[in-house]
């Protein structure tokens, strides 16, 4: 017995403090007294107390609640106790409070542990380093915080000795950085020491030092802004330059926290320096932004209330070239009280009242078409000067919530400008710059995107009409569409027409002729575009009619205005053309039919809308009668390739493979491959999904695209294209609507239940929660009218993906669904798996993260075709005939076998993967951007899969040239 003396006063305590009740607390008094008591420390004796440590979590055992009691006793009496024996009981209390915890942490024991005086620390940090290595696993990084903590708090005991005064303030600041990293604290005492006051024992020089450091020095700690403010309390008043460079490092932040005080400190600065003159731009601009954050604060509003807001804050492209045009301006008065009103109009769209206070100014201000375009056109260009961020914070992205506001009304004065070209085509892309997500916010700047389509909606010429088509072809976000379609209802009610009378009778015609071509003579030069497919080519021919590589610097320089307005046509005329192809696609749920006269006048002789439409096959019905026709060198035509008349008073639609028998569908097909017509999207070659037995039995949902594992961000994306309603599923005790489709045509809506894929947090979700996969379920279809299903997304621990039981509404057997909506949702549902599966990742072997998945991917990669490949795979084995290298491939199974030089390789038709003969090894090829541009005319756009495998084919066919050392490591 190493302490005889402290023996029966240990037992005394015991007895008197916290007596043992029955048997198994008896005996663990006495595990706890021999483990007290034992010198030097005995391990034996300490394995009883470990295993009551792990049920202190449950806070259930009777012996687990003695425990505690008796430990509270022994740290209340710790005064008499050895300083060996007081440190014992003191890190097991920790250790026991800290076992309560669901992660465990050492943050409360180290703030009692700078509490201690300088012998019970050593007492104390001798026996964390003998006790904390024997607890269970599940302890060792509270053990590791706590071992790492008292030694870097112990340094703390000394302040920095170094000679150089630099080097010192530094060292100072690592200190109260030190003290706020292990205690959460801010009162910065360590036994008894204040950290603060050390400093402010300094010489002044020092102190200045240590604050000038804090704010300039780049490798300089952050100490908390709480800290930094009792600093600058403590050398009150300032001097000038250090208030300058407070100012500075305050002007490269965002914004700040409103009841922090430094931000009140740096306010109280900002404000005498703006009377006298002297506050620098960019920290007006934190102010303000400051101001935006806390808007709906009245507190906030009128404390920063002295802020000048007649300009925009300095850091965004477009802002600094407002401030300088002000600055130059002979008289900014009207553009300044035009800021004023912006800032001062907080709706969501101008009122009438606003709208004339804009026409009234308008007449005042200088130049104002020149000069709005001017800074319009750099709003796309982002920050010019970056803003310091946290981890997770993403300001160099988002917006600036003042200059917003501005951007907001200068945007609004569009509405009264005199119209140009250009100018419907910045406020779209301003729309679409302001709608890309930022990681950690969402949307940049809905608001911005509103007031540009609002603007539009108000133009009546076609240019605006063409860049609101354009969005909403290209938009994703629900409540922007829902704007962009009460814009577009607006228009359609002026003319008293549909809106679908609208779309169709204002697409633009870019000057085209009916060939899909427009030319401009400049000079000698004959400028020219010519819309071929899905493209747009810009050409220049001289007075011999031969093509010329570049134009002369002269005509450059005189036709520089025509030269920049006919690339922008050509990049929108290329947009339309995907907007058009997207639209037409969408038609076969919509139950669309026009008369024919109606149907050549808006869409065969459209110069361009009708460069898309005669690369399509149409059904002409006239009564009982149903042609099939396609455009084809200057005439309608079967597919017999037989020149037909069309019926005169026939109703027109878009043909479907449904339509007709599968003898007329092959005859459509093998025709598009002769006339090496290349279709805008898949018609002819377009997969057909008839209800399978399994789907009979099923009845009323089908599974056939069950089981897979999909990418849910670019699931989430394409839902948006194809036209379904997505939410993003996180891992939180919440429901979300499975992904629906609307079909108001066909009073039905379809179902696509999905579920967030794993149960580990960082793992298998971003850092936001967001699930990072899904696993797939159902197809169901239910009535429009039908009551909405709830998905649970689970959280703490839960199993992931119950639907709410009992659901509300009964979904339709599948035989009662349209074969054309049956077909073409669950052709949506196979894209979403055929483009969002795992399978499709070449590198997802190599990345070795998410294993449990490997399975799927092996599975997929390699595994049964699905309805998409089948249809590639026939297509195949007609065009490898053709192909320059049709001696080394062939179709075999579920592959295109590659003949090598080196080896044969078989490209699985579904996914792309590769596997090498002669034992199926994978070989991972990754697409570079651009990938599959080859010789080969293909009959439709669209499938980048099929592009990616005839890419990889050419490649493996000669595979002996090939200098990737990625891939050679691989053949070889």
């Amino acid at each position: 017995m190493a302490f005889p003396d402290a023996s029966e006063r240990i037992l005394q305590i015991l007895n008197n403090n916290s007596p043992s009740q029955n048997a198994e607390t008896r005996a663990l008094q006495d595990h706890l007294y021999t483990f007290m008591t034992s010198a030097p420390f005995d391990q034996e004796a300490f394995k009883p107390l470990l295993e009551v440590i792990p049920q202190a979590r449950a806070g259930l055992a009777d012996h687990r609640k003695w425990l505690q009691k008796a430990l509270d006793a022994l740290n209340a009496h710790q005064h008499v106790l050895p300083l060996e024996i007081a440190a014992r009981a003191r890190v097991l209390k920790w250790t026991l409070e800290a076992q309560h915890l669901t992660y465990p942490s050492a943050t409360v024991a180290l703030r009692k542990y700078i509490e201690l005086s300088q012998a019970r620390a050593e007492s104390t940090a001798t026996e964390i380093q003998r006790m904390l290595p024997h607890l269970s696993a599940e302890m060792q990084v509270y053990a590791q915080e706590l071992r790492d903590g008292t030694s870097e708090l112990d340094e703390l005991a000394e302040f920095p000795q170094d000679p150089d005064p630099a080097t010192r303030a530094l060292a100072a600041l690592q200190q109260l950085t030190v003290f706020e990293k292990w205690t959460y604290l801010l009162d910065h005492s360590v036994r008894g020491t204040s950290l603060l006051e050390r400093i402010h024992q300094q010489p002044v020089e020092f102190r200045r030092m240590v604050l000038m450091t804090a704010f300039t020095h780049p490798a300089a700690p952050a100490v908390h802004t709480y800290t930094l403010d009792r600093l600058l309390q403590q050398e009150q008043p300032l001097d000038p330059e250090l208030i300058q460079v407070i100012f500075e490092w305050a002007g490269k932040w965002h914004s700040m926290w409103f009841h922090d005080p430094l931000f009140k400190s740096i306010s109280l600065l900002a404000k005498s320096a703006l009377e006298a003159g002297t506050l620098p731009e960019t920290t007006a601009a934190m102010l303000r932004r400051t101001a935006a954050v806390y808007a709906a604060s009245k507190e906030a509003q009128q404390a920063l209330n002295w802020l000048p807001t007649s300009h925009p804050n300095a850091g965004e492209h477009w802002a600094d070239q407002v401030l300088s045009d002000l600055k130059n301006m002979p008289a900014p008065k009207p553009w300044l009280d035009f800021f004023k009103h912006s800032i001062g109009f907080t709706g969501s769209k101008p009122n009438a009242r606003l709208l004339r206070t804009f026409q009234k100014q308008l007449e005042a201000l200088p130049t104002p078409e020149e000069q709005v375009l001017s800074w319009l056109k750099k709003v796309c260009s982002g920050r010019s000067l970056p803003l310091r961020t946290i981890p997770n914070q993403s300001h160099n992205q988002s917006e600036d919530g003042f200059n917003t506001l501005l951007l907001r009304g200068l945007i609004w004065l569009c509405a009264f400008l005199p119209y140009t070209p250009e100018l419907p085509r910045t406020l779209a892309q301003i729309a679409e710059y302001s709608l890309k997500k930022v990681p950690g916010v969402g949307p940049r700047s809905p608001r911005i995107a509103h007031a540009c389509i609002y603007v539009l909606g108000q133009m009546e010429h076609e240019g605006a009409l063409v860049q609101l088509a354009r969005l909403k072809s290209r938009t994703l976000l629900k409540p922007t569409l829902k704007e962009i379609e009460k814009a577009l209802a607006a228009k359609a009610s002026k003319l008293g027409i549909s809106t679908e009378d609208l779309e169709e009778l204002g697409m633009p015609t870019f000057g085209l002729d009916e060939t899909g071509c427009h030319t401009e003579q400049w000079g000698d030069i004959t400028a020219r575009l010519d819309v071929s497919g899905q493209e747009v080519e810009l050409s220049f021919w001289n007075a011999a009619g031969t093509e010329i590589r570049s134009l002369p610097a002269r005509l450059k320089h005189e036709h520089a205005e025509e030269l920049r307005e006919l690339r922008a046509s050509s990049k929108d005329i290329r947009q339309m053309l995907t907007t058009v192809a997207g639209r037409l696609d969408g038609l076969y749920l919509q139950q669309k039919s026009w008369p024919v006269q109606t149907w050549q006048e808006r869409y065969l002789h459209h110069p361009l809308v009708g460069t898309v439409v005669r690369r399509l096959i149409w059904n002409f019905n006239d009564g009982d009668q149903k042609t099939s026709l396609i455009w084809n060198k200057g005439k309608f035509v079967n597919a017999h390739g037989q020149v037909q008349d069309l019926p005169a008073h026939s109703t027109v639609t878009l043909w479907h493979p449904l339509d007709t028998s599968s003898e007329e569908v092959l005859r459509w097909r093998d025709f598009i491959l002769q006339q090496e017509v290349t279709q805008p999207f898949k018609q002819a070659f377009r997969e057909v999904y008839l209800l399978t037995a399994a789907e009979e039995h099923t009845r009323v949902y089908s599974n056939r695209f069950a089981s897979h594992i999909l990418k849910q961000h670019p699931f989430h994306a394409l839902c948006a294209v194809r036209g379904w309603t997505d939410s993003l599923r996180m891992m939180v005790d919440a429901y979300f609507p499975p992904p629906t489709k609307i079909l108001n045509a066909w009073n039905l809506r379809a179902e696509f239940w999905v579920e967030g894929a794993g149960d580990e947090h960082g793992v298998d979700t971003n850092e936001s929660g967001t699930y990072l996969y899904l696993a797939t379920d159902q197809v169901r279809f239910y009535a429009l009218n039908a009551s909405e299903n709830l998905l649970n997304a689970p959280g703490s621990g839960e199993t992931s993906g119950f639907f709410r039981e009992p659901l509300n509404a009964d979904p339709l057997p599948l035989q009662d669904i349209p074969a054309l909506v049956f077909s073409e949702v669950m052709r949506d549902v196979d894209l979403f798996v055929g483009v969002c599966s795992v399978g499709n990742d070449p590198n997802w072997m190599d990345s070795g993260l998410h294993q449990h998945h490997d399975r799927y991917w092996q599975d997929y990669s390699f595994g049964e075709l699905g309805a998409t490949a089948v249809t590639r795979k026939e297509l195949l084995s007609r065009i490898l005939p053709r192909l320059s290298i049709r001696e080394q491939v062939f179709i075999e199974g579920r592959f295109l076998k590659v003949k090598g030089k080196i080896r044969t390789y078989k490209i699985h038709l579904g996914s792309g993967n590769i596997l090498m003969e002669p034992n199926d090894e994978y070989l991972c090829i990754v697409p570079a951007r651009g990938v599959g541009q080859n010789a080969v005319v293909l009959p439709f756009d669209g499938d980048h899969t099929l592009s990616i495998i005839l890419s990889k084919a050419f490649l493996l066919a000669e595979d002996q040239k090939i200098i990737d050392p990625t891939i050679v490591r691989q053949i070889r």
